[in-house]
């Protein structure tokens, strides 16, 4: 059981260090899709706000 939990672990470890730069490229992706899809929504409100005042 303890043999199983250790290669578990260093199986774990392994995944991580070849996973973490490819979960940073993503999540820097992700924060750029996010900060396109806040700007985006923004525009629309604004779009919104203006058609609005018009009539």
């Amino acid at each position: 059981m303890l043999s199983v939990r250790k290669n578990a672990k260093t199986f774990i470890v392994r995944c991580d260090r070849q996973l973490m730069p490819v979960y940073k490229k993503l999540k820097i992706s992700d924060r750029m899709m996010l900060n396109t899809a806040k700007s985006f929504l923004n525009l629309l409100t604004m779009a919104e706000f203006m058609l609005s005042k018009n009539y």
